[in-house]
């Protein structure tokens, strides 16, 4: 593992058994550090993965609005400082260097299914965040750094959106809209979208694939796993699984979404459609493990490719997507939307007309709210969305 870390970089690693949670913190050049927890700690894991997975259940079968489901939203930060607690989260602190800036999670059974993230992160402790990033295995890792990993470097489409279906049609355009503005390439439209026109523009050498709209893992029927198209119809992972290409080097699906039973018990590696891109040659994967908000969803895209634009790798121009959603004011956003459509005066009315409506719903709550609140301060709104692949 020693060539998947450097000075600045850790990774973590669980392993879960019927008798123990073991932790091991790996370090450049140095032997594993290895937290050996107790029977106690399993089943205090046990009962807190069976709270949080039923009440995952009941927050996905209700609508995607915080306000809707104000019990999940207000909860969150809480069962999280709870499973940090449970994970001996400030013992690991204690075992890393200050000089680590990036760490890798490598995580086990249902932990794959969480924010651990936030979990690391969580504001409880006295850190600066770290750039956090996963795997689905450390093996995966050291496949990303063989020389025969990766996209070709011949591109011939730098990028490839496609809408796809979504309970928020307009936002869905206006993701695109934003994306497309920094980087040429090809856009499918939910009609064009088909299951044999997105396989035959990823059969293309793509850079970068965004598929805006609705995707899915689902833990009982992982092959069924899939991205909704615009004609009703699912493209699986079994569809994915004929490509005869290299894949794209960058995968995106902020609007992914986590389905699974309460009390489930994970058994593969990872999430299907990830770990299958990483698999098959590519070499970062965004995805949400629950849908945000349409709006702060295409906030958070926008500003991830504008850095992208800027060579920023993807792994620290999410953590700096992240960071800046979470702390932009109501006045600062207000400036953001009025930029955006001083540069999208050439988008469709449609994209137009919701964004100048988001816009003016966004002044009168900051008349009523101020301009210093934070509206997206909550995790809710930005935490979903991991990047699997490596922090550098």
């Amino acid at each position: 593992m020693n060539q998947l870390l450097n000075p600045e970089t850790a990774m973590i690693h669980w392993q879960i058994s019927p008798a123990r949670i073991t932790t091991f913190i790996l370090l450049q050049d140095q032997p594993p550090i290895i937290l050996a927890g107790h029977y106690e700690q399993r089943l205090q894991w046990q009962r807190w993965w069976e709270r949080w997975s039923k009440q995952w259940e009941n927050h996905r079968q209700r609508s995607g609005n915080p306000e809707e489901n104000q019990q999940w939203f207000n909860e969150l930060w809480p069962q999280l400082a709870e499973l940090a607690a449970l994970l001996d989260v400030g013992e690991i602190f204690n075992k890393l260097p200050p000089e680590i800036a990036q760490v890798i999670l490598v995580p086990h059974q249902e932990l794959h299914l969480l924010p651990l993230h936030l979990v690391i992160n969580h504001p409880q402790f006295d850190h600066s965040p770290y750039r956090i990033t996963y795997l689905p295995s450390a093996q995966m890792g050291l496949n990303l750094v063989d020389p025969d990993h990766g996209p070709e470097n011949s591109v011939d489409l730098p990028l490839l959106t496609v809408a796809g279906t979504g309970s928020d049609l307009g936002g869905v355009d206006l993701e695109v809209t934003v994306v497309q503005q920094y980087f040429a390439g090809r856009h499918l439209e939910p009609g064009e979208a088909t299951r044999g026109q997105l396989l035959a523009a990823l059969e293309e050498s793509v850079q970068i694939f965004h598929f805006a709209g609705e995707s899915f893992w689902d833990g009982t029927l992982a092959p069924e796993s899939g991205l909704k198209l615009g004609d009703g119809t699912v493209l699986s992972l079994g569809d994915l699984q004929g490509l005869t290409t290299r894949v794209p080097a960058l995968v995106c699906l902020p609007g992914h979404s986590l389905h699974f039973p309460p009390d489930f018990e994970l058994e593969l590696e990872g999430l299907a459609i990830p770990t299958f891109f990483l698999k098959r040659g590519t070499m970062d994967v965004v995805v949400s493990l629950w849908p945000g908000t349409p709006g702060a969803t295409m906030l958070l895209m926008g500003r991830f490719y504008q850095a992208l634009e800027q060579s920023t790798t993807p792994a620290i121009a999410l953590h700096q997507a992240q960071h800046w959603l979470k702390t932009l004011t109501y006045g600062e956003l207000l400036q953001h939307y009025n930029q955006l459509l001083s540069h999208l005066e050439d988008a469709s009315p449609r994209c137009l007309e919701q964004l100048k409506l988001t816009r003016d719903l966004t002044q009168e709550k900051a008349q009523r709210q101020g301009e210093a609140v934070c509206p997206y301060e909550h995790p809710y709104y930005w935490g979903g969305f991991i990047l699997l692949g490596l922090p550098y």
